[in-house]
């Protein structure tokens, strides 16, 4: 019987999909943003041919991301997962940022140290999806593409009803 996803299983964005590699570490990494020293996580393979900027949710850190950065490095992608202000290994303000202004800086001084290989891909899980969503707004030119894996955009009912909203946008 022929395996009807043999074609298609295989291939990720045009980029052909090798065999699992060995093992590939992260990295643990800063970047100097103004005063600030924030933590990022970088997986890499000896080669790569694109990176890939990915962003965690909102209760978590880049750790999280590991098992599909792993993989990502494996097929020959740099993967780098910053902590965003205030969370995973920055604690400096937990849970914390001072502006969405900060926040999107951030992410862009984050894509700028890392666009040498061309522009990054983005991709965002849960939360971070909407940080890709809301920095694209502002610097759509500055990544190759985007990716959203379960992406948090439409708060449940109990939650749209909370009077912790400002509004209905």
């Amino acid at each position: 019987m022929v395996d009807p996803w043999a074609r298609t299983a295989h291939e990720i964005g045009g980029f052909k999909l090798a065999p699992p590699q060995r093992a590939i570490e992260s990295l643990s990494s800063r970047i100097s943003i103004g005063v600030d020293t924030l933590h990022l996580r970088i997986w890499q393979p000896d080669e790569f041919h694109a990176t890939i900027v990915m962003l965690h949710g909102v209760v978590s850190h880049s750790l999280w991301l590991a098992p599909i950065a792993v993989r990502l490095a494996q097929q020959g992608f740099r993967v780098v997962c910053p902590d965003r202000r205030g969370a995973g290994m920055n604690r400096q303000g937990r849970g914390d940022s001072e502006s969405k202004e900060q926040q999107l800086n951030d992410l862009a001084q984050i894509i700028k140290q890392y666009s040498d290989a061309g522009k990054p891909h983005l991709c965002g899980a849960c939360w971070g999806a909407n940080y890709e969503r809301n920095y694209l707004g502002y610097h759509a030119d500055s990544v190759a593409s985007i990716s959203l894996l379960a992406p948090a955009v439409f708060p449940a009912k109990a939650l749209r009803a909370a009077s912790i909203l400002v509004s209905d946008s």
